[in-house]
């Protein structure tokens, strides 16, 4: 859901199932656990470009995650209930009703720094 034409905000919710697998020496050595999730950006955005059926876009803004259950839990260390992430990306918007975003996350917890020298 978009509110806005050229400059917009773009609130969104998922619920997510990811598998995280558990790796020793570089391989995995399980099938780890199951972990569902309720995520939740706000997202705002600027059309960059605008030819009708056509449009690109770049986006950008806070994300929420809620940690609903696990499966299997294996780490003694219990997980948080929440996190939060800074999110960009950029996509295009087709016939006006088709999205294709491709998004990339930075996770706010401890490891902000290691994450920001991949890019370096």
């Amino acid at each position: 859901m978009q509110f806005g034409r050229k400059l917009y905000i773009q609130p969104e919710f998922y619920y997510v199932v990811q598998n995280e697998p558990i790796f020793e020496n570089g391989e995995q050595t399980s099938d780890g656990t199951t972990v569902n999730s309720l995520r939740i950006p706000l997202m705002l955005g600027i059309k960059l470009i605008d030819l009708g059926i056509v449009s690109a876009h770049i986006i950008g803004g806070p994300t929420a995650t809620f940690f609903l259950n696990e499966s299997n839990p294996i780490d003694t260390n219990p997980r948080e209930d929440y996190s939060f992430a800074l999110q960009f990306g950029a996509g295009a918007d087709v016939l006006g009703f088709i999205t294709l975003d491709i998004h990339y996350s930075f996770d706010l917890g401890e490891n902000l720094e290691e994450q920001a020298n991949q890019f370096t």
